[in-house]
């Protein structure tokens, strides 16, 4: 972990994404997962997805306000993309954490100015209860 502290200190964002690639590919993620919520809001390198991706895989509630946050990220790397990809997997992630500050994030998030993202969320609050046995919280 002190290795990706490094990387994210020195904004070295070719590092980031190897130790972000390699402790996925060994089943690692426990080793990094303190540092993705910090990782998730710099804006600096293009691990986001990757980012979001651990926070939904360990499900704290610590994390939802990172994730509504990302949701609601505008990065200039991601402009291309008018599916707004990042905050789809924001709103899983926060779906997957379930409970009441998770869901209180989404209704905040349905109300965006966004209506690709507001509708992201929505669907989210729609199926909460369908979805119930992927929630962590």
């Amino acid at each position: 972990m002190e290795e990706l502290r490094t990387a994210i200190a020195n904004k070295d964002g070719a590092q980031v994404e190897k130790i972000i690639r390699s402790a996925v590919q060994n089943r690692a993620e426990e080793h990094i997962q303190p540092l993705m919520a910090t990782l998730c809001v710099e804006e600096w390198h293009s691990m986001h997805e990757d980012a979001v991706g651990i926070l939904q895989k360990f499900g704290r509630v610590e994390d939802v306000s990172v994730l509504e946050r990302v949701a609601n990220m505008s990065l200039s790397y991601l402009e291309y993309d008018e599916h707004f990809g990042l905050a789809r997997k924001a709103t899983w992630a926060l779906a997957d954490i379930g409970g009441q500050a998770a869901h209180q994030a989404l209704g905040r998030i349905a109300e965006s100015d966004n209506s690709t993202i507001a509708g992201y969320a929505k669907k989210r609050l729609l199926n909460w209860t369908g979805e119930q046995e992927r929630k962590r919280n």
